[in-house]
């Protein structure tokens, strides 16, 4: 990533996002019962980890959080995505939940930084560089 990224969210701004989230996931879903977070190897992974703490605080009981490994659909060998598909079928993502909508200038990337992976929680805009 270039030396000067611009910051977009900072930590806090990064532990509201969860929280909001956890609490809209909690509001849709009435109460969560059957509710089970599967979060996408290594940052997704690491927030569905922390919205399932947010949930358990707000519920009182704990969500069962999954993986989801996707490095088996990379097709360069350099963490670009590939082309996933289920039967033939292309898989369908919809976003259901989204803490912040960070647009970003063309040719530049947003990136989830997250203490776990990065030593920092932050999103930032930046070349990739």
């Amino acid at each position: 990533m270039n030396a000067n990224p611009e910051i977009a969210l900072d930590a806090a701004s990064v532990a509201r996002a969860v929280k909001r989230i956890a609490r809209e996931i909690n509001e849709r879903n009435g109460g969560a019962d059957s509710l089970v977070l599967i979060g996408i190897v290594r940052r997704g992974a690491n927030l569905a980890e922390r919205i399932a703490r947010e949930l358990k605080a707000a519920l009182g009981r704990e969500i069962p959080v999954g993986t989801l490994d996707i490095s088996s659909y990379r097709d360069d060998g350099k963490g670009a995505p590939g082309d996933p598909r289920l039967l033939g079928r292309d898989i369908p993502f919809a976003l259901d939940y989204v803490g912040r909508n960070v647009p970003a200038p063309r040719g530049q990337r947003v990136y989830v930084r997250l203490t776990e992976t990065d030593g920092t929680d932050a999103v930032v805009i930046g070349d990739g560089k």
